[in-house]
């Protein structure tokens, strides 16, 4: 895929900075593993060589197919569908058939890796059908699975429930376990994602026990978390910190340390979201020690940001400050301008804490550059309505209501009610403090009509009170 081209060419095509992709690579083994596999390459293109002069079509078949393998590994992916290519054909002329269905399974994966979704789902479908026509249940089950992956990965979660379901019955049927897990697992994605938790409860609950019977315990505790995803979700903080005092347990037990360091961080956010900052820190400290130890600096970032966010809160700015500085420097590093723009953000929210404004604006602008650039139209809404928040407490009230409305123009266009009703009423806020009641009553309605729409009783009981002391100021003007 990427056969002769340079690194500045390959962080172009990815949108990374040419200093992440060198950091990638050294950090893979990337290029021993290219020349080991070079090695094996030039092995069975002497095996393929002999095959095709003993016009053994078979064994020439299987061989372009270890081929193809091995260009796939080392990222060659048109090569690799080039050599699945010639092995499927091999396959077709000699009526292997049962070979043939997992060379096009093989192929719908090389394809998914490229993206090329709606080409490896015609793939999986066609090895799905072939196995079916030679009773090869397992293949079909796997094709199926791999159909189900991509529906849920292109935003289509009932025709990939109805994929994983009808695969997840064929491994029961087969007595195999550990795929059976797998699919389980799947399923309970699918219904958290829906926000169904009783049904990702029950799914998640099922991988768990299938993984434990089948002594898979890097699934049984993969399985563990999301359970307490899902209790933390349902408002069941002590249940979901079992789950991870659980996982962690067993983590450190098999010596997984990047997998520990996750679960210390979910600990961390538990923690954080339940009021307990200082042993939330601790959590926080702790993964990020192993993110040290590692060399994972995308999770390194993602903790300090967390520690930041803490620090913040519990009026410790100078630290938060320095937190978010480091994350700077190391999505910078890492060509995350994804991160980059949300660092920039927390950075512009320090300084609007202790009434540095101008500092703000300037780190919001800076962030919302970013924003913009890689179309992140939730984001860009997020800080322009932070600009109008600095420039509302600078007294630039014009200025403020025209980043709310450029705010507010995104809010509906991604169709964020809830974000849309928050802005109506800051809307209202500014017109009624400035003396204009009636523009201040028409935002606050506007506002409460979206709230009461969404079931929001709290932000109801707010939006009524601003409409009750409106309209007493309107009395007091007749």
């Amino acid at each position: 895929m990427f056969e002769g081209k340079t690194q500045e060419e390959i962080a172009q095509e990815f949108g990374l900075s040419q200093s992440a992709i060198s950091y990638r690579l050294k950090d893979s083994g990337i290029e021993l593993l290219k020349k080991i596999i070079a090695h094996f390459e030039v092995l069975i293109q002497n095996k393929l060589d002999y095959f095709s002069g003993m016009k053994d079509k078979n064994s020439e078949a299987n061989t372009y197919s270890e081929l193809a393998i091995s260009f796939s590994r080392t990222m060659h992916y048109a090569e690799a569908c080039a050599y699945f290519s010639k092995s499927l054909a091999l396959c077709k002329e000699t009526g292997n058939r049962y070979e043939e269905a997992r060379i096009l399974l093989h192929t719908g994966m090389v394809q998914e890796k490229t993206r090329k979704f709606d080409d490896a789902l015609e793939s999986y479908k066609k090895s799905e059908d072939l196995s079916h026509a030679i009773n090869s249940r397992t293949g079909e089950a796997l094709a199926l699975s791999q159909q189900g992956f991509i529906s849920k990965i292109t935003h289509q979660p009932k025709k990939a429930l109805d994929l994983l379901t009808k695969s997840r019955i064929i491994y029961s049927e087969l007595g195999d376990r550990i795929h059976e897990a797998q699919a389980w697992y799947m399923i309970g994605l699918l219904h958290e994602e829906a926000g169904t938790f009783k049904e990702a409860l029950s799914a998640y609950e099922t991988s768990q026990k299938l993984s434990h019977e089948t002594d898979n315990y890097s699934k049984e505790a993969r399985a563990l978390l999301a359970i307490g995803r899902v209790r933390e979700r349902n408002h069941q903080p002590a249940e979901a910190y079992a789950c991870y005092e659980q996982c962690l347990a067993m983590y450190q037990q098999s010596g997984d340390r990047a997998e520990e360091a996750k679960t210390l961080h979910l600990i961390g956010t538990l923690l954080e979201e339940s009021g307990d900052s200082k042993q939330a820190i601790e959590a926080y400290e702790k993964s990020l020690g192993i993110d040290r130890e590692t060399g994972d600096l995308t999770a390194e970032v993602k903790t300090l940001h967390r520690i930041g966010l803490v620090l913040e809160d519990t009026g410790n700015i100078k630290t938060a400050r320095e937190c978010y500085e480091k994350c700077l420097v190391l999505e910078r590093i890492l060509g995350d301008r994804g991160g980059e723009a949300i660092s920039l953000h927390e950075m512009g929210m320090v300084h609007e804490n202790t009434g540095n404004y101008l500092e703000a604006l300037s780190s919001f602008e800076k962030s919302l550059a970013i924003k913009r650039e890689t179309g992140d139209r939730a984001g860009e809404s997020k800080t322009s309505n932070m600009m109008g928040m600095v420039y509302e407490k600078i007294s630039q009230y014009d200025t403020a209501l025209q980043w709310y409305e450029k705010s507010l123009a995104i809010k509906r266009e991604i169709h964020d009610q809830h974000g849309e009703a928050k802005i109506l009423h800051q809307m209202g806020l500014v017109h009624e403090s400035t003396g204009n009641v009636e523009k201040a009553l028409a935002f606050y309605k506007s506002s409460l009509v979206l709230m009461q729409a969404m079931g929001d009783t709290a932000a109801e009981t707010i939006i009524k009170e601003s409409i009750k002391r409106v309209n007493e100021k309107i009395g007091q003007n007749l």
